[in-house]
């Protein structure tokens, strides 16, 4: 079995269930999520992985913005994907490390930030090239649905200008996704023309 983990931003190894660098030991599973050390700790990142025996993949582009590295955890094949950018094409102005965390010197995207950069990634980034990055929406939709501020959603694709994107793709789940993962939000504002653009959804939209 192959388990691959994307982190993003800056550095942490919440979510491969490892202790982090500062030797501040393992973190509980309910705590795993996209995380970052100190901004510009990717340096660090790279070490820690040597450190454990995992090896740069010889596929990767060398970009400075990118590494891929394998190796094993638990008697698990783990492909570990670290970017210093939550977006390859964008600036890192937008430090979202820095939302609310419990754990001392970890930081955690908020639901509704890891809910846009999904969508963002899928439908903007890769212009939906991949069907299976849709299945990670859906499955997140469908634990977190219920808890997720559509209204901040909503903002973070007005500040990046991304509402036509942010729309197909929960357009996309309404007609598509788990049954009920969207109602939140289609109660919250989608509107004459959202709900035109529904009725037009079909699977042909998903292949061209």
């Amino acid at each position: 079995m192959n388990v691959t983990v994307k982190l993003v931003g800056s550095f942490s190894f919440v979510s491969l269930g490892l202790p982090s660098p500062s030797g501040s030991g393992s973190v509980p599973a309910s705590e795993r999520s996209k995380t970052g050390l100190p901004l510009g700790d990717f340096e660090a990142a790279v070490q820690f992985l040597m450190d454990r025996q995992f090896v740069r993949s010889l596929d990767d582009d060398m970009s400075p913005h990118k590494n891929l590295w394998h190796g094993e955890v638990g008697g698990l094949d783990v492909t570990v994907e670290i970017h210093r950018r939550l977006f390859a094409e964008e600036p890192p102005r937008w430090h979202w490390q820095t939302t609310r965390s419990s754990l001392s010197g970890v930081r955690f995207l908020t639901l509704e930030q890891e809910l846009f950069f999904l969508i963002h990634h899928v439908a903007h980034q890769h212009t939906f090239l991949k069907l299976f990055w849709l299945r990670d929406i859906a499955l997140f939709l469908k634990r977190y649905g219920s808890q997720l501020e559509w209204g901040e959603v909503w903002s973070l694709a007005e500040q990046f200008h991304r509402e036509k994107s942010v729309m197909a793709v929960l357009l996309l789940m309404v007609r598509y996704g788990p049954e009920g993962c969207c109602e939140d939000w289609m109660a919250w504002d989608i509107g004459r023309k959202g709900r035109w653009v529904l009725s037009r959804i079909s699977p042909k939209f998903l292949w061209h």
